[in-house]
């Protein structure tokens, strides 16, 4: 048999090096993006934390930016329902009434300000398409 002696070498080919270099590389910067993960969920921890002992309503942070409203700041504006859409008794709130900015492409909306009912904007949608559906079903017989 004839001798065959094998040459142990610490090199390892170029490619296998490169491989190992990458994927080192990228096990490092995985760690980092798990520890900045952990220090972004900490300080979100931390603010819910925060806000949970002192819950700031909406008038809180109003009163913080020195605004406040009251009802003399809405005297003089229009409501967009009749009288007798409002129950006696019954308490509405009033938001301002959606409206687009522009008229036409280049023409400001100076439409006045209107306070509408989200419940009755809502009750008039449905109230107009049980309309329509009756109408339809009506005009299919």
């Amino acid at each position: 048999y004839p001798l065959c002696a094998l040459a142990v070498s610490d090199e390892r080919p170029v490619s296998t090096q490169s491989t190992w270099v990458k994927w080192i590389n990228k096990s490092r910067k995985i760690e980092k993006e798990k520890k900045f993960a952990k220090q972004r969920e900490a300080e979100f921890d931390e603010e819910d934390e925060d806000n949970e002992a002192g819950v700031e309503t909406w008038e809180d942070q109003q009163a913080k930016m020195g605004v406040e409203y009251s009802k003399t700041d809405l005297g003089g504006m229009k409501i967009q329902h009749s009288l007798s859409k409002f129950t006696t008794g019954k308490q509405e709130i009033l938001v301002l009434k959606d409206q687009p900015l522009l008229k036409d492409r280049d023409q400001i909306n100076d439409a006045e300000d209107a306070l509408v009912s989200r419940n009755l904007v809502e009750q008039e949608i449905l109230d107009r398409n049980k309309a329509r559906k009756s109408w339809q079903c009506s005009s299919e017989r």
